[in-house]
């Protein structure tokens, strides 16, 4: 519990683990062969348990975010018990295996907890730094002299309302592309799955982003590199489409 491996802090293990969960819990849905899947219906209960185990409370923000994406891009409405079959007594033995400190810390976010304290005070020193230049921000670096807990805020102070938006815009562009592709692939097609994780890690990164550090390494590099996977089934796509459009044409 809290975990310290190699010197690694609880938050980024906690959001490698967000990263592994989301991933098993696709994979479990769109695999057919039975040895296989069951093979990965106890990766979804590893994973999930050791997340629970992490205490890292944004990590748990992002997993619940990208498996609802899951969810929601599978259309699986009927198949959410068997997922809760998996998850839910793996989550209950690892939360009951915690003592009774960590599942207080869990459940606290009192602003008397240095930590919660600590992101109300990086909240309010973003945005004096934003509002000491609204438009513009004061420039990139500024995540290297506070503990930038909040991406929004972060990007706000930095970049200003150019910035922020250009970021918005980048996510929204990527979720609209795969929305609008999506139906030209049938699902139990095994390129389905890169669209369905683009959006799913990407999601779960950006959540956990919303109260814990967004930049940086490890995670972010498996959301932002599942966003070039479904990028590369997108522009397939496109051009398949464009090759047939063509020969209709003609």
């Amino acid at each position: 519990t809290g975990f310290n491996l190699m010197g690694l802090h609880k938050n980024g293990i906690g959001s490698s683990l967000c990263m592994f969960t989301v991933i098993s819990v696709e994979m479990w849905v769109a695999e057919s062969r039975p040895l296989l899947r069951k093979a990965l219906a106890g990766a979804v209960a590893l994973t999930g348990g050791a997340l629970i185990l992490s205490l890292s409370r944004g990590s748990w923000l992002g997993a619940v975010a990208g498996v609802g994406v899951i969810l929601l891009m599978r259309g699986m409405r009927r198949q959410l018990w068997r997922l809760g079959l998996l998850m839910v007594p793996a989550i209950a033995a690892a939360w009951l295996a915690l003592p009774q400190e960590k599942r207080e810390y869990a459940l606290g976010f009192e602003r008397t907890r240095f930590n919660i304290e600590a992101r109300y005070r990086s909240f309010e020193f973003a945005k004096e730094q934003w509002l000491s230049s609204p438009f513009w921000g004061v420039g990139v670096g500024l995540r290297k002299q506070y503990d930038a807990t909040n991406v929004m805020m972060l990007t706000l102070a930095e970049t200003g309302v150019p910035g922020l938006a250009a970021f918005v815009a980048v996510h929204a562009a990527f979720f609209a592309a795969v929305l609008r592709v999506r139906r030209y692939v049938p699902p139990d097609d095994r390129t389905y799955t890169l669209l369905v994780l683009g959006m799913a890690l990407l999601a779960a990164k950006l959540m956990h982003g919303m109260v814990d550090h967004y930049w940086s390494r490890g995670p972010i590099v498996m959301a932002w590199a599942a966003v070039g996977m479904s990028l590369g089934v997108y522009y397939s796509i496109r051009q398949r489409r464009g090759e047939t459009a063509l020969r209709r044409a003609a």
